[in-house]
């Protein structure tokens, strides 16, 4: 459970860099 969360917050950190 904990590593699919982690995995979530990893992309969507990506998305952000992207966007910026």
């Amino acid at each position: 459970m904990v590593i699919i969360i982690l995995q979530v917050g990893v992309l969507s950190r990506n998305c952000m860099l992207l966007q910026a």
